[in-house]
């Protein structure tokens, strides 16, 4: 209840979550700590959230990013 409360005070500042996961890598939003069987730039999971205010990123988010692997 108190983490509810704490993310929606934070959303009325404008502070919001950075969307991440199925979008290409933005190295400006993102952070990659891994690379992993998939789709080419495409990020797989996010491991730690990103956030912004307004325009400008608080915190980038850390992700798993996708490349094709050659046999």
């Amino acid at each position: 209840l108190a983490l509810k409360e704490f993310n929606a005070a934070l959303s009325e500042f404008g502070v919001q979550k950075v969307a991440v996961v199925g979008k290409q890598f933005n190295p400006h939003e993102m952070e990659c700590i891994e690379v992993v069987a998939g789709e080419d730039n495409i990020v797989i999971e996010e491991v730690l959230p990103g956030y912004r205010l307004h325009d400008k990123i608080l915190r980038v988010a850390q992700v798993k990013v996708g490349k094709t692997l050659k046999n």
